[in-house]
């Protein structure tokens, strides 16, 4: 609707799992980027978030989530575009997805977070940032999942595995072509800082490195500190 036009126009940044084509809903310029992960390191986490929240009792439940609840290859879907969320999801739908990636300004994997959010920051033009880890699933069912579900989560995420080695692949080469060196951050120099606590207080501060050294020696969720790459 246009007045949902209108009301994502108003932010600077949308976030979120939704699928490609979210730019339809905007009337000012836009930049898509994306993390890829690994699609059974993707369920167990998923899960573990259920079962940590209640939605999950136990790991019968749990199974039937992996193997019949859950949408198969979701994170292809969602690159491919709203219209493939629903129907079979096959060779097509990875090609469009793929395609899709290279409108991106950023693409890169779960595993490298850092290295991708150095990237960013270089990218814009933004100042160094230090992250910490929030929302962790502390009270796990799985940690590691049984051969034979693992075999059938395989099978049912066929696209999305293929779409993950593409984008591993893809951004070791970028990083490649693209990082040539890294900017150390002065012991002066004040941090854009983002706590663990920012999902609840929406509400970033500025530290230096001896700050951010004290917090972390007083507290459980540290931060990571982020050096800005050049480009």
């Amino acid at each position: 609707k246009e007045t949902s036009n209108n009301e994502c126009s108003k932010y600077n940044f949308l976030s979120g799992h939704f699928p490609y084509g979210a730019h339809n809903y905007l009337h000012n310029k836009y930049q898509y980027i994306t993390l890829i992960r690994h699609p059974v390191e993707r369920e167990i986490s998923s899960v573990n978030f259920d079962y940590q929240r209640g939605y999950i009792k136990n790991k019968q439940e749990a199974i039937k989530t992996f193997i019949a609840v859950m949408i198969d290859n979701p994170q292809t879907r969602m690159l491919a575009g709203e219209s493939y969320m629903s129907g079979e999801c096959n060779e097509r739908t990875l090609e469009v997805a793929k395609k899709n990636m290279e409108k991106f300004l950023l693409v890169g994997v779960t595993e490298d977070t850092n290295s991708f959010v150095q990237a960013l920051i270089s990218i814009l033009n933004a100042e160094p940032v230090a992250i910490g880890k929030s929302q962790v699933t502390q009270d796990k069912i799985f940690k590691k999942l049984p051969k034979e579900i693992q075999s059938a989560l395989l099978n049912k995420h066929q696209y999305d595995l293929a779409l993950y080695k593409y984008a591993k692949d893809r951004w070791k080469k970028w990083k490649q072509a693209n990082i040539f060196s890294t900017l150390p951050i002065t012991a002066q120099q004040k941090i854009l800082t983002i706590l663990p606590d920012f999902a609840n207080r929406h509400e970033a501060i500025y530290m230096n490195n001896a700050q951010i050294e004290e917090y972390n020696n007083s507290s459980k969720g540290g931060l990571v500190e982020i050096n800005q790459h050049h480009h």
